[in-house]
């Protein structure tokens, strides 16, 4: 028997009230009886009162597969009409969940335990499965809630009725189930005395251990018997035949195909739909009728199921022109079907069906070696099944053609992979396998009920129908189509983890900043990286903060094309996420950090430094504010932080020291470093402003060079005053500045470069240049100047390092844990002090004694992705780990 928990009840703000206690008691005594149940724990993901140590007291004796966390829409409403149709709406959501896990009975406790916080109460199928409440006060009586403001008695009376509903309800003494018959007007037989509470006063924290466990065991006693009471029970048969469309590249020309269909038709009305003509034979039989293909594409609205016979007689150019008009169910009979399985693949967007059998992994692969090689790495073998057709075949051996990493599942509709199939073991060999018609009819009515689009589909309509439906509940409809995905993945779990590299930011806009180089180079790499274990999957927020797949800029970014939209993302336990770009929304990535904790979903983000903290004054007023948020949102939350060098994971780990953050695990602090290859992060803007005569400029006279966003940090107020006096001075060298304003925080200053008297003389600014541009830019100039106040890195060090062009650098920690002894420093923060060292560097360059950028240790980007990944799923942390320095 299987039975499942709705623990909402010990999820509310009077936790930990001693009802919710004692029903936690009660709950593990159960888990330690003798009785062949198997027990699922279901919690309220948008009740976080005390979701962690939920999942955690349930994980220690508990797989983790049997702790279901849900989702709902919780919005607080004055309106009750519109509260009463979130009820519903949540309600359907909630109870088509919990019965994908195909219980045999629901026990949710303790459900009158708040008003303020109303649990929601799971609506349950019409004969599905059994349903047991308890509750130890009826309090407010009835006749009392007209004392009650009406949202909050209109809310009582919602839990009241499906508690009336309820197969089974526990009480806590003789006294209380009596009101119970009497003013709920229950049946005797329905409601149940613990006899837990004898005198007035007496509190269920005094029930003894000995008292739980006798209770707990009567209580799976009781329900076993009402078990096997209901299985008893005659079920209902479908008393009309439902209408087959066969659809087939030749009619049946043999016994065995003629007695195939003739068991099938015992279940269903079955037409056959082919091209050819219709021509009696022997094996033709009564039992099913013919129709060609026209008739069928104008009819096809008749037919309630179709299933595609993929036939030996090379003719299937038909099969292929319904399919894309028509999903159904895919019948193979032969076990050589790899030509068949690439032709429908390349029928079809090939480079959509690779990224959706394959992930990008495939598309790069196509990219470089193209599509002869693609099909024998990439073999798209369940291409028929990821185009919305179902795959149904005759023999296990077929399913490890199809699948063959998956293991072959059975008739007995323990479907637990998405290929499906019915391995109907040898169904043509013997007339005397009498099963072989109910098989067939078991399995397609299978797919047809338990596809998960179609389980989504069905609850979505649902929804809409309920009465008191309208049309502006847009925006609740939005987060419930995304409840939905979430909700049904946890039980049709993928095939394997996802990655998902979140790139909130970079999608609203590529600013070629040093954070957005980052995440090109890192994403260039993982996306065509060959793990086997992990799909890598760029995700975002929209502007409604729903959480999507990038799909349509991914294939953008690398060449492809899609029809593919962009769907919501759909979580599994084994997931694990990197927040890789700056936070879009705090607040989102707040309320999804913590959800995704509960579920243990291990999180990673990529720390660059802690500027904001440290120095507000340089960033917009509010972004101080929110990077607090961010950060403690993930030392609360994260598995680990990832630093971009020892000096920020230093930083950090003395940051989360102080903070004093109290954690059930300890987190883990490790760096990577970053990647000098310009050509590997290209652009995804393509190439701007490529044009060569620029290069001009660093031909004319010595060229110096500050490649960084123009904000306060980067020190270009104090380089443009250093070389306005060596101008004055009649030295005779050019300043470049590329890189965008950073929010035009520089104000009068940046407004004036415009009007500067040696601007696009002598002084030059671009702010976006192709990236092909920026790289003959850095081996043209003679030297590149970093006078940043504070980084968390320093990209254009390494990135001059490998052009071995001259390094100029202010001399900071940050800057000598990358350059070491190989680049030029000054300390100064005067321009007059920056003037002086451009002038001693010049004489130093005159006389070859500069020192050598060519020996900074630089490392790729491909080289920064493996170490990224190396962090995050094979877990080789580096410098700090688990919070302790060594």
């Amino acid at each position: 028997m299987r039975i499942l928990v709705d623990l909402q009840g010990c999820q509310t703000k009077l936790y930990p009230d001693e009802t919710s206690q004692f029903n936690l008691k009660l709950i593990l005594s159960m888990l330690q009886c003798g009785y062949p149940a198997q027990i699922f724990i279901a919690l309220n993901n948008q009740a976080p009162r005390n979701l962690n140590y939920l999942y955690h007291l349930f994980s220690e004796v508990l797989p983790k597969e049997q702790i279901i966390l849900f989702n709902v829409v919780h919005e607080g409403h004055e309106n009750d009409a519109l509260e009463g149709w979130h009820w519903q709406a949540n309600g359907l959501l909630t109870g088509r969940l919990l019965e994908s896990y195909q219980p045999d009975l629901i026990y949710v406790p303790h459900m009158l335990a708040s008003l303020e916080n109303p649990l929601v109460a799971p609506q349950m199928s019409s004969g599905k499965p059994l349903v047991a409440v308890n509750f130890f006060d009826l309090v407010p009586f009835p006749e009392a809630c007209l004392g009650l403001a009406p949202i909050q008695r209109n809310r009582y009376f919602r839990q009241l009725k499906f508690i009336k509903q309820a197969d089974m309800i526990f009480v806590s003494s003789a006294r209380l189930r009596q009101e119970c018959i009497d003013k709920l007007r229950l049946m005797a037989h329905q409601v149940v005395d613990l006899d837990l509470i004898v005198q007035k006063n007496h509190s269920l924290l005094s029930v003894s251990h000995e008292k739980i466990e006798n209770t707990a065991d009567l209580m799976l006693a009781q329900w076993f018997k009402l078990y096997q009471k209901n299985n008893e029970q005659d079920r209902p048969v479908l008393s009309k035949k439902l209408k087959l469309a066969w659809i087939a590249p030749s009619l049946p020309f043999s016994k065995e195909a003629d007695f195939l269909l003739t068991e099938i038709s015992k279940f269903y009305t079955i037409t056959i739909i082919s091209p050819l003509s219709f021509t009696h034979g022997p094996y033709f039989s009564v039992n099913y009728d013919y129709q060609d293909q026209t008739s069928f594409e104008t009819r096809i609205e008749q037919f309630d199921r179709v299933v595609y016979q993929i036939g030996p007689d090379g003719q299937n150019d038909f099969i292929f022109k319904q399919m894309g008009l028509f999903p159904g169910l895919v019948i193979l009979h032969q076990a050589d079907i790899e030509e068949f399985i690439q032709t429908w693949a390349q029928i079809q967007n090939y480079q959509q069906t690779l990224y959706t059998e394959h992930g990008y992994k495939a598309i790069v692969f196509l990219k470089q070696y193209g599509e002869a090689a693609t099909f024998e790495q990439f073999p798209c073998r369940t291409s028929l099944y990821l185009n919305d057709q179902d795959i149904l075949c005759h023999r296990p051996s077929l399913s490890n053609v199809l699948a063959p990493d998956w293991s072959p599942l059975t008739a007995d509709h323990n479907f637990l992979k998405k290929i499906k199939s019915a391995c109907v073991e040898t169904i043509l060999e013997s007339h005397a396998h009498q099963s072989i018609g109910n098989s067939y009819y078991q399995a397609i009515e299978h797919f047809y009920a338990e596809g998960l689009q179609d389980c989504q589909q069905r609850l979505r309509d649902e929804i809409y129908q309920i009465q008191e439906f309208q049309t502006d509940h847009g925006a609740f409809l939005k987060k419930i189509d995304q409840l939905i995905v979430e909700n049904f993945t946890q039980s049709h779990k993928p095939r394997r983890p996802q990655l998902l590299i979140d790139i909130s930011t970079i999608i609203m806009g590529d600013g070629k900043s040093g954070i957005q180089r980052v995440i090109r180079g890192v994403l260039k790499h993982c996306l065509g990286k060959k793990w086997t274990d992990y799909r890598i999957e760029p995700s975002y927020f929209d502007q409604q903060g729903q959480y999507r797949y990038a799909r349509q800029w991914t294939f953008n970014i690398l060449g492809g094309t899609t029809s593919l939209e962009d769907p919501l993302v759909s979580f599994q336990d084994n997931d694990r996420v990197l927040y890789i770009d700056l936070f879009a929304n705090v607040h989102f990535v707040k309320n999804q950090v913590e959800a995704l904790s509960a579920r243990q979903i291990k999180i990673y983000c990529v720390m660059y430094d802690l500027f904001p903290l440290k120095h507000p004054e340089w960033f917009q007023p509010k972004l101080a504010d929110d990077f607090k948020t961010w950060l403690m949102a993930m030392f609360h939350c994260a598995t680990g932080l990832v630093c971009i060098s020892k000096t920020v994971a230093f930083e950090v780990w003395q940051h989360f020291q102080q903070s004093n953050i109290k954690r059930k695990d300890e987190i883990k602090i490790g760096h990577i470093y970053l990647g000098c290859d310009i050509e590997n992060t290209a652009s995804l803007k393509g190439s701007i402003n490529h044009n060569e005569e620029i290069l001009k400029i660093y031909k004319e006279r010595p060229t110096f060079l500050q490649v960084s966003s123009l904000s306060p940090r980067k020190g270009h107020i104090q380089t443009l005053a250093a070389f306005d006096e060596l101008w004055q001075e009649n030295i005779d060298v050019n300043l470049v500045f590329i890189g965008f304003p950073y929010f035009n925080l520089l104000g009068p200053w940046l407004d004036g470069l415009d009007s500067h008297p040696e601007r696009n003389k002598r002084f030059f600014w671009f702010q976006e240049l192709s990236d092909e541009l920026l790289i003959k830019s850095y081996q043209a100039t003679t030297a590149v100047i970093v006078p940043s106040e504070a980084e968390g890195f320093g990209i254009p060090l390494v990135e001059a390092a490998r052009y071995h062009v001259p390094i100029i650098a202010r001399d900071i920690p940050i800057f000598r844990e990358i350059a070491g002894d190989y680049a030029y420093y000054f300390s100064g923060n005067t321009p007059s002090e920056l003037a002086r060292t451009i002038k001693k560097w010049l004489v130093l360059y005159q006389d070859q004694q500069i020192p050598n950028s060519a020996l900074v240790h630089c490392q790729t980007w491909a080289e920064t992705g493996e170490q990224l990944l190396n962090l995050i799923l094979k877990n080789n942390w580096g410098l700090i780990n688990t919070g302790v320095l060594f």
